[in-house]
């Protein structure tokens, strides 16, 4: 089994478990310029900040000249740009309105906060991919917080296993060690495509178990009769689904198996055609919320993946989060949100890949 990853949240989970009940609810640094840090109460220094570091609601943010700081907290977002010390107990009231939690904003809030307690399921350890430690550093308990030296209340490293025989294995390191799916165990996982989708060349990807055998692709409409049947060595395969054989099919289930291995088969994923102007409907509700327009584009790319995903694009949702991945790599909050679309899609090996990527 893939190897916990350490995260400084432990206070945060017990928030969440409800034993910190009385406390206000954290905030998350959204996005940042410049130099800012945080500070507790109980604190003997201030700590420099990341992306994506969940602070007690306690604790004060101070902004040097021409630094900002976009916040969150319980699906409120407030934006400071102007140098100075901001409590933020006083940035974010627990009388706030909370009308605003009828917008998208609050949605993106619960997505946000969904993917850390993802991170360390305090309730069920097992399924949770990531583990967790009590703070080293500050004192204040949160994590998500990095010293200059990087090695401070951090969320902590990845290390991946050496293969589990489960049929991932192998996960790709930061230094790289391969395609990432290892090649080991007797199962194969369906990963793409499934949800809803456009009718056009899709390419179909699973996971490598050990043999490399040949894999048999298999299309089915709803009905039960097979539309579309081809081999291959690979384990990806570009299917043209605008072809006239795909008309009519209306919700189509494709498996893969390993030929001459009746017990090699892939669980079955299911895909449904939508089009252009579904797509531009699911963004819509992403893209007219309250803060969309100020936010920076990393934050508008991860609002538009969540819209996509609650409609069930789930591999436009997919592209949405690897291209802001790819753009803002260092952003802890990205790879935590990413991670966390993996695992609620069951593919825990896929989350802790994309993390440590």
């Amino acid at each position: 089994m893939t190897k916990q990853i350490l995260f400084s949240l432990l206070a945060l989970l017990l928030y969440f478990a409800g034993l910190a009940q009385a406390e206000a609810p954290p905030a998350i640094l959204v996005s940042s310029g410049g130099e800012l840090t945080y500070r507790t109460p109980n604190s003997k220094q201030s700590q420099k900040l990341v992306d994506g570091a969940v602070l007690k609601n306690t604790g004060t943010i101070r902004l040097k000249k021409r630094s900002s700081a976009l916040l969150l907290s319980n699906g409120n977002f407030v934006q400071v740009s102007t140098k100075g010390k901001y409590p933020l107990a006083e940035l974010f009231p627990q009388s706030q309105d909370e009308t605003r939690r009828l917008s998208f904003d609050v949605t993106f809030s619960d997505y946000l906060m969904s993917a850390v307690l993802l991170a360390a399921d305090p309730d069920n350890a097992a399924d949770a991919w990531g583990g967790i430690r009590t703070s080293t550093g500050t004192g204040d308990g949160w994590g998500g917080i990095r010293t200059s030296t990087g090695t401070g209340d951090g969320w902590g490293g990845i290390r991946t296993s050496t293969g589990t025989g489960d049929g991932w294995g192998g996960i790709r390191t930061s230094t790289g060690t391969g395609d990432g799916w290892g090649g080991q165990g007797t199962k194969i996982f369906a990963i793409q495509p499934m949800g809803k989708i456009l009718p056009q060349a899709t390419v179909f990807r699973w996971s490598r178990p050990a043999g490399n055998p040949t894999y048999r692709l298999q299309l089915k409409d709803e009905n039960g009769q097979v539309r579309l049947e081809t081999s291959t060595r690979d384990t990806a395969f570009s299917v043209d689904l605008s072809q006239a054989v795909f008309s009519g099919a209306g919700r189509i289930e494709w498996q893969v198996a390993a030929e001459g291995n009746d017990g090699m088969v892939s669980n079955p994923l299911f895909i449904s055609f939508a089009t252009p102007a579904d797509i531009a409907a699911a963004l819509a509700q992403a893209q007219t919320a309250p803060t969309y327009a100020n936010s920076t584009p990393t934050v508008q790319q991860l609002m538009e993946a969540i819209a996509l995903e609650r409609k069930d694009f789930f591999d436009a949702a997919a592209q949405r989060y690897q291209e802001v991945q790819r753009a803002d790599s260092r952003s802890e909050m990205v790879r935590l949100m990413h991670a966390a679309f993996w695992l609620r899609h069951g593919m825990k090996s896929m989350a802790t890949a994309v993390y440590n990527d």
